[in-house]
Parts: C-alpha cells; structure tokens; sequence
C-alpha cells in the first residue's frame, strides 16, 4: 500500500569526514586463531567463529560460483597479518555481538594495537560496511578506504560498477554508481529507482538513522551505494541500511 506522504532522509557527499585512525585498544585477552576462512573471517582455537566486524572482502568460491576478484589475496593478505601477530589476536565485540550465523562480531587487532580492518581496507582487498547498531571505528575503516581507493588499489580497480551493467544473475556485496529516476513510498520503505540496475530500498526501520530533507530532491541525481545485491520476485534490490551506503557522486 502506498505511503500518502514522502518521507524525509539525507544523502551526504562524502561516506564520513576523514578524522584519525583506528585508535589502539584497550588492553584485552590474546584469542589463538586456528584458521582463516577467507579475507573477513576466522575460527580460534576455542572454535568459535569470528566475522570482522566493519567491513567485507571478497568472496571465494562458493560451489559452482568462481571466486571474487582479490578473493584469494584478501585471504592471504589476512593469513599474513595472523602470522606475523603469531596467530594471535585481541578481539572487541561490536555493539551487536552474533550474526545471523552465531559467528562472533569483533574489531580484531594485533598484540600491538594494529586494526587488522584498517590493514585490509588500506591493501584494498575490502569495504567498509555499516551494519547498525554496529557503528564502531567507521571514522578510521573510511578513512583507510579512501586511502586505498585514491590510490587504485584491490578491489577500487574495479569500482564502482555502472547499475546498467548488472543483470539479474548478479550479486553479492558491491559499490555501483547509477542515477535516481524516481523515489517511491510504502508502508514498509522508501525505494529508489534507478534508470537501470537494482532498485534501492531503506526499510522504515532504519530511517532513524538517517537526517531529513526532501527524498524528491534526489531524482535525477547520480548517486553512488554499497550493499548485498540480492533477487527478490525476480527483480535485482539492494538494501540500504545507513547513510554511509549512499551517497550522491562526485560529492
């Protein structure tokens, strides 16, 4: 059912202001890990899975599927920064400690106080992801990311995709550019459309967390979002699930 009125939100220029990097932690316990499953994941000793929080690599190949550009180097990137910590890492939960996977959510660091996040963002083998509630250490992943991305690095030498070049077929996690057509208004969200490519939706219940002003204002803008592309009623969406996925290009 429609809305019969538009709802209000932001798109910022840039993701985040550029403000410090990632701050050394606390003092916390060492967790020994095990093994690394692929660049944003690991299993310690305890077995108990861990999900970086934060950010997303690349995929590796998932039955049929091939692996993700910078896949394999994510992975190794992250086996390198383990080995050199001696499989050792000091682990802080995010906000909202499981995933729907009951793997452990955490912002992972060295003995030393080094963010393994920020050292994948800053090699390019990933992106930042904002996840609310977990908001921790967005300043300092967006910070590394733009570091990586002035620079051409990893995953930024194929980024963004053009909306008009995907296809149903498509998904998993990406950053594509395209250009706003029409904003749209139902009782459960506000959706964008694009002249081509997915539609964009932000559910009712994250429009918290973003600021107000006229949704209209966005049609006919080229916008650039981040998100998991996924098909539903065999239409290619993304959900957008912070004002740090979205933004309006060249901004």
């Amino acid at each position: 059912m429609a809305a019969t009125a538009p709802f209000l939100f932001l798109i910022t220029g840039p993701l985040l202001a550029v403000q410090a990097a990632c701050p050394v932690p606390v003092a916390g316990a060492l967790h020994r890990v095990e093994r690394v499953y692929d660049g944003d994941s690991l299993r310690l000793s305890d077995g108990i899975r861990v999900r970086l929080a934060g950010i997303n690599t690349p995929e590796l190949r998932h039955g049929e599927s091939a692996d993700e550009p910078y896949a394999v180097q994510a992975q190794e990137r992250l086996l390198q920064l383990v080995k050199a910590s001696d499989h050792r890492l000091i682990l802080q939960p995010s906000a909202e400690s499981r995933d729907r996977y009951d793997r452990l959510l955490a912002h992972a660091y060295t003995p030393e106080g080094v963010s393994v996040q920020e050292q994948m963002l800053l090699a390019g083998l990933g992106l930042t992801h904002v996840h609310p509630p977990n908001l921790g250490n967005r300043n300092c992943y967006h910070k590394a990311e733009t570091q990586a991305r002035d620079l051409g690095l990893g995953v930024w030498k194929n980024l963004p995709v053009t909306a008009s070049s995907l296809d149903n077929n498509d998904e998993g996690f990406i950053v594509l550019h395209g250009r706003v057509t029409r904003v749209r208004n139902t009782r459960r969200s506000v959706w964008l459309e694009l002249r081509t490519g997915p539609s964009l939706r932000i559910a009712r219940r994250d429009l918290a967390h973003f600021d107000t002003t006229d949704s209209s204002s966005l049609v006919g803008k080229d916008i650039e979002a981040r998100g998991w592309l996924y098909r539903h009623r065999n239409r290619l969406q993304m959900r957008i699930r912070h004002p740090d996925a979205l933004r309006i290009a060249d901004q």
